[in-house]
């Protein structure tokens, strides 16, 4: 006897195998298109796993399967575009799509939101580079997680992706401050500190101010 399930992130649908080695899975009534874990193990035997996916039985439908920024960070005082992938997940062609990236993230701007595609086989996947040019704000700080939504259209459907990412900056901190000798009147000191980058981008101007 065997366990089977079906997973997506969380457990969808599980039954154990009978004696024949069969198991029946029963989906829940919102059960999704997309791609899921097939997961099937037993006492004393090793685990087996393989991707499924969940398509459609008639017409297109198209999912975002993937979206990467172009350059690989978001990095404030820039623009950024972005790499995708689509999926046809269906059974027919679909005619031309468009795909909106909505950004959840104020002073993140994409400027020209709508990436257009053409049609995409049945089963077939799709890569679009460089798409959806995006301002990203100069005064973002290092480590903001950054959030967009992908909505594509195909026919008289919708699929949504959602994607997270992290801001890139500079993050410099004085540290170590020392000043000799120490001020007094009209005498002349020396300030010495050291100058650390906390964040996880390289900066290649500094400007040190006294207030």
């Amino acid at each position: 006897m065997a366990l089977v399930q079906i997973e997506n992130n969380t457990l969808v649908a599980a039954a154990f195998t009978d004696n024949n080695g069969l198991a029946v899975l029963t989906l829940p009534a919102d059960f999704a298109v997309g791609a899921y874990r097939l997961a099937v193990t037993a006492q004393n035997y090793k685990p087996y796993f393989q991707q499924v996916d969940a398509v459609v039985l008639d017409g297109p439908y198209v999912t975002v399967c993937d979206i990467k920024p172009t350059n690989g960070d978001l990095k404030p005082g820039q623009i950024t575009t972005f790499d995708i992938a689509i999926t046809n997940l269906g059974t027919q062609l679909p005619s031309v799509g468009r795909i909106n990236l909505v950004s959840q993230t104020p002073g993140i701007i994409p400027f020209q939101p709508v990436a257009r595609y053409g049609g995409v086989e049945p089963g077939d996947t799709v890569r679009l580079r460089g798409v959806w040019p995006t301002y990203v704000s100069e005064d973002l700080p290092d480590g903001l997680k950054a959030k967009f939504v992908a909505t594509v259209e195909f026919g008289g459907g919708t699929a949504t992706k959602r994607a997270q990412y992290t801001v890139v900056a500079p993050s410099l901190a004085v540290v170590d401050p020392w000043i000799s000798p120490e001020l007094m009147g009209d005498s002349t000191s020396v300030i010495t500190c050291r100058l650390v980058n906390q964040g996880h981008d390289t900066t290649d101007t500094i400007t040190v101010t006294m207030p």
